[in-house]
């Protein structure tokens, strides 16, 4: 059997939408799927503005560029997340500040976030990492305190909630990605989303080229060429249409592998969440001592039986780029998490018998120490 870290849900609506879009001719950044998506998108999230983007790493940079982030100013970030957390910081000019991850999950630490805090922190990017929500009333309260700008990378928490609230609406400004192996998918790209009508419209102009609005090819600023092509937009008005059912079954994937897997010597796979989470992909951690056998031995097994499992991702104080990144007193957490931890596939149309395939194989793990 082989089966595929992920695979998006595409059927004949997404095939009707795209159809449209092409016939149109309009199939860049203009045509009327670029409006809808976005309509629709912010209407989901409850939230009244939607900026779309190429990708989810332009939703972050844009994030912080409308936030005025440059040289000179510091940004805190967890450390246990994708580069493209730290990334977008460093496309800035700014600095990434790493923050370790909490003793019980692996999300940020507020705890952590105080202490890494100088007279030059200006942001925060609070990471929604593998559809688990954080705590937002510490979070936001620290925030607050020091007057720190806040971006919500929501790349893997389409869906997830916190005190009956969406993510993507707590801070300043939100980023959502839509790769296609993200909870849903328009190809490439990803999204700003935003309460301030301020922010709305400064995102939109650096967007488009910094473009003046009423005066054509007058450019105010420089700006980045971050817009969204309607055939993108075709196949998220589609995915976003059918986004209940998406969540829906990626539940009940997760709730099987649940079943199968609790209990397994040596291995963690439930935590407690501050919300409804959205089940990405499946995330399992080892106890590599009662298990006898490490992460990437783990994963290798896992592999030559055809399951495409992934690694945790690595902490960032672990990878060149941010080797002098400045950083909390301790990243112990996110270091135990990032190296213990590996991604099992969760898709919507996994079949149960698949399911049952990589719980038996993660089962064997034990035996091949």
């Amino acid at each position: 059997m082989s089966i595929p870290i992920s695979k998006p849900h595409l059927d004949a609506r997404e095939e009707q939408y795209i159809l449209e879009a092409l016939h149109s001719t309009w199939i860049s950044s203009t045509g009327q799927f670029v409006q809808r998506f976005e309509n629709d998108l912010a209407a989901y999230l409850g939230l009244p503005h939607a900026v779309s983007t190429t990708n989810g790493t332009a939703a972050l940079h844009l994030a912080l560029a409308t936030l005025g982030i440059g040289p000179g100013d510091e940004v805190l970030i967890p450390d246990l997340t994708f580069a493209a957390t730290g990334n977008a910081v460093y496309m800035t000019g700014a600095t990434p500040v790493l923050v370790d991850s909490r003793a019980d999950h692996w999300n940020l630490d507020p705890d952590s976030l105080e202490n890494a805090l100088s007279p030059r922190s200006k942001a925060l990017i609070v990471v929604h990492l593998l559809g688990h929500a954080c705590p937002m009333e510490p979070i936001m309260a620290i925030a607050r305190r020091h007057s720190l700008l806040v971006v919500e990378d929501c790349a893997e928490a389409l869906g997830s909630t916190h005190a009956d609230r969406r993510v993507g609406g707590f801070g300043h400004i939100g980023a959502f990605s839509f790769f296609a192996n993200k909870v849903m998918t328009t190809g490439e790209g990803g999204a700003c989303v935003t309460s301030d009508p301020a922010l709305f419209e400064r995102l939109q102009d650096l967007r488009a080229h910094g473009m003046a609005r009423g005066r054509q090819y007058w450019h105010e600023f420089v700006g980045f060429n971050y817009r969204m092509t309607n055939l993108s937009a075709a196949l998220g008005v589609a995915q976003l249409e059918k986004l209940p059912l998406l969540l829906a079954k990626r539940r009940q994937v997760r709730q099987h592998y649940d079943a199968l897997l609790e209990g397994l010597p040596g291995l963690r796979t439930q935590f407690t969440a501050s919300g409804e989470v959205t089940d990405w992909l499946y995330p399992l951690f080892l106890d590599e001592q009662a298990l006898g056998l490490g992460r990437d031995q783990a994963l290798e097994a896992l592999r030559q039986a055809g399951i495409d499992a992934r690694p945790m991702f690595y902490p960032l104080h672990l990878m060149p780029p941010f080797a002098g990144a400045p950083q909390a007193a301790s990243l112990a957490n996110s270091r135990r998490w990032g190296l213990s931890g590996l991604l099992l596939p969760l898709f919507p149309d996994m079949e149960p018998g698949q399911v049952e395939y990589v719980a038996a194989q993660v089962a064997k793990l034990g035996q091949r120490a």
